[in-house]
């Protein structure tokens, strides 16, 4: 419930702000939900061939002899299929008739589903932090998730979108301790590690590092010292992004 006004009788205008702003979350993933109902993917990618490795995959072990699980290119998105169709795999069978390839299928079309609902949550955070318009975060987050390729791979069983949610988790993750200062190593660390599963989903991600590297280094993120420790700073943070972005890789 929003707070009431103070028994003295000023209103507590910071208290209704907060209240106001923690709507929007959830009205924001109502449309969310709203929208995935009113909309169907017309191109699934390489739902089809994900969701057959994965049930050939399914009584064997995934790192045996002849295993389809391993692609580099998406080095983590059918293992983790395989692992969740198989602890799912009794209630399927229980609940539905679907083939393994079905089911396999749907497990991966709700992970993009789940991880693209939290990152639409997610660019809104991160909106309002930046703008501190909860109308124009709202609206930013909402035009989003409405772009044709998002609501696409929303539909599909491939594994854009988890690694989207990767990199847009590793700059809020930034954006939230700067709030309370510098961002520090923990922080840093955290986003590195996101970075490197964002890339084992997608390769390609690998180029958004650069700009992820420039947002832990940013000067508005860091302690008010003299321009020269500042430089030194930020290099100390950018070494520090890479070389755990590397020995996680």
């Amino acid at each position: 419930m929003c707070p009431r006004i103070s028994s003295e009788g000023q209103p507590e205008e910071d208290s209704k702000v907060q209240c106001r702003a923690a709507w929007g979350s959830p009205i924001l993933a109502m449309a969310v939900f709203v929208i995935i109902c009113c909309t169907r993917g017309y191109f699934l990618a390489d739902t089809r061939g994900y969701s057959e490795d994965i049930s050939r995959s399914l009584d064997r072990s995934p790192f045996g002899a002849g295993s389809q699980l391993w692609e580099f290119g998406h080095v983590l998105w059918r293992p983790l299929g395989w692992a969740l169709t198989r602890i799912g795999g009794p209630l399927f069978s229980r609940f539905t008739d679907w083939s393994p390839s079905q089911a396999a299928a749907f497990v991966l079309i709700a992970i993009s589903m789940i991880a693209g609902c939290v990152t639409v949550l997610l660019w809104r955070s991160l909106a309002l932090e930046i703008t501190g318009s909860r109308a124009v975060s709202f609206l930013v987050a909402l035009a989003f998730a409405c772009s044709n390729s998002f609501l696409t791979f929303l539909h599909s069983g491939a594994s854009y979108l988890p690694g989207l949610l990767c990199v847009t988790l590793g700059l809020w993750v930034l954006r939230r301790r700067a709030g309370e200062g510098a961002a520090g190593p923990g922080a840093i660390s955290c986003s590195a590690v996101l970075g490197v599963v964002a890339a084992l989903f997608w390769l390609p991600y690998v180029f958004s590092i650069p700009g992820m590297i420039f947002w832990a280094i940013s000067p508005a993120r860091l302690p008010a010292n003299a321009r020269g420790a500042l430089g030194r700073e930020q290099l100390k943070r950018a070494i520090l992004f890479a070389v755990v972005f590397a020995i996680v890789l």
